[in-house]
């Protein structure tokens, strides 16, 4: 008996103990779950905060956070017109968005910040969910109460996810539609959709839940493994489209029946239908094209149409406003979205953004949220011009000539080694700042990398007359110089990047 008795007494000091072990565990993950989204708070607010004021949190990938300036994305853009309609209004916003950075981790932030007294919520995510290979953990809603549950969910995706910056190009395989690693990761993006309206609902929290707009009539599916890919496919493609952009369209069309002829229908043969049905002037055929290229993408960067599908469906419930951004982003080009409008595969231009803006000050008045007279005008072109009053001459040639220059990096960067159109963003930066070194330094790798030693020669020595000294592969600002030079033949040796030993 005094055994039995012993035995239990054991098992329920264990017992408690685990208990008590756990209880501080989960106290001190809570303290440094809340020390950590206050101090990223804190970073975020300009000024005392004040008890009265209407508190807007942003959450999601690049696109909130602003790529490629921050200036031009639609996050300040909106902060902008909100101060400026109501001026009398104190207002705090947040933005917790993240490059890279997918539905998972808009699910982890909105469950980590919803407690800190948001007077509303506005999500845009949708592009980032295949940038790995993986499909992020979730937990049910009731583990997902514990600050326990949530580090260590947090600690698990970033260590799935190091070095995933640093793979090789020869990793960017493309995604098959009929696997189930797909479907999975489909199901993955609306659960988590799903569970924010849930939190915004249960704390009553109104939510702007923004579609995903994307560039479909100037942006190519990936087409290429690495940089040195010769297949016949990547070939073809890419001779195709240089005779496209040249005007050759009865040659382009002659080859795309060919084509058609001897395989089956995919993303690039839709995408040089589209394009050359565009300026045929058949805006129908370039649509259906176009869409179907951006849906069978062989690496899907840019959000699908299912995706914001689902965002509509979840916005039809209580306490969800739907900001259809896409939608709007169609009716203005016309169905053909370009990069007027989203300068690469998905990051809204300085115009995209202002049109996003012009949208979410509409739902926003007709929702009663915050905004109670619109501005002058809501047509997005005069909302931008008006927006960028605020910056002086310098200020506004620094910020174009850095967005070229972003812009151009980004095209060029693998897998999308969008070459043409990183030497159009190039060229235009050219215009605007003739004597900037750095923009002749990746003019010579754009050339560098097509094949025209002799141009990327004479671009190279530009940039390096402009600088006032030698361009080398380790100079700030040509990541893709070294790349370049190893790509086209020119001994590349320690920092330097000298072309055939020319001073």
């Amino acid at each position: 008996m005094s055994e039995a008795f012993s035995t239990g007494r054991s098992v329920a000091y264990g017992t408690l103990v685990t208990v008590v072990f756990f209880v501080i565990l989960e106290v001190v993950a809570h303290f440094w779950e809340y020390a950590d989204v206050e101090a990223e708070m804190a970073r975020k607010v300009t000024g005392a905060q004040e008890p009265d004021s209407y508190r807007v949190f942003l959450f999601g990938g690049s696109t909130v956070e602003g790529v490629h300036v921050p200036e031009y994305g639609f996050a300040q853009q909106l902060e902008f017109w909100l101060r400026r309609l109501h001026p009398e209004k104190r207002l705090e916003i947040y933005n917790f968005g993240r490059a890279g950075r997918n539905s998972s981790y808009v699910r982890r932030k909105v469950e980590t910040t919803v407690g800190h007294d948001p007077d509303l919520m506005i999500v845009l995510s949708g592009h980032n969910e295949f940038l790995s290979r993986h499909v992020e953990m979730s937990t049910n809603r009731l583990l997902s109460r514990f600050a326990l549950t949530r580090s260590v969910m947090r600690k698990l995706e970033r260590w799935r996810s190091a070095g995933q910056d640093s793979v090789s190009n020869e990793r960017y395989e493309p995604y098959d539609r009929s696997a189930p690693l797909f479907a999975a990761k489909l199901d993955a993006y609306a659960r988590n959709m799903r569970y924010v309206a849930e939190l915004a609902r249960a704390e009553g929290v109104p939510l702007l839940l923004l579609t995903a707009p994307a560039n479909v009539a100037d942006w190519p599916p990936v087409h290429r493994r690495s940089r040195a890919a010769t297949d016949a496919a990547t070939r073809w493609f890419e001779n195709a489209r240089n005779a496209l952009a040249d005007g050759r369209l009865h040659e382009v069309a002659a080859d795309i029946e060919t084509r058609t002829s001897e395989t089956a229908l995919d993303s690039h043969l839709a995408f040089l239908t589209g394009r050359l049905s565009a300026v045929r002037g058949d805006t129908d055929g370039a649509y259906r094209a176009l869409q179907q290229a951006r849906e069978w993408d062989p690496l899907p960067w840019r959000v699908l149409s299912n995706m914001n599908a689902e965002v509509r469906a979840i916005a039809a419930q209580p306490g969800v406003h739907l900001v259809d951004v896409e939608q709007r982003f169609e009716a203005f080009s016309g169905g053909l979205v370009g990069r007027d409008l989203v300068s690469d595969n998905c990051h809204p231009a300085p115009l995209g953004s202002a049109l996003i803006v012009s949208e979410l000050l509409r739902i926003m008045a007709e929702a009663g949220l915050f905004v109670e007279k619109m501005p002058p005008t809501a047509e997005a072109q005069a909302l931008l011009d008006l927006y960028l009053q605020q910056f002086d001459a310098p200020t506004e040639k620094r910020l174009k000539v850095q967005y070229l220059l972003a812009n151009a990096l980004y095209a060029m960067k693998p897998p999308f080694f969008n070459d043409p159109t990183a030497r159009e963003f190039l060229y235009a930066a050219r215009d605007l700042e003739p004597r900037n070194w750095q923009v002749w330094a990746n003019l010579a790798s754009v050339s560098l990398f097509a094949g025209d030693v002799e141009r990327g020669r004479a671009e190279l020595a530009r940039a390096s007359e402009l600088r006032g000294e030698r361009v080398v592969a380790t100079s700030p600002g040509v990541p893709f110089l070294g790349a370049a030079l190893a790509f086209s033949g020119i001994a590349v040796s320690g920092d330097d990047a000298v072309p055939g030993g020319a001073e």
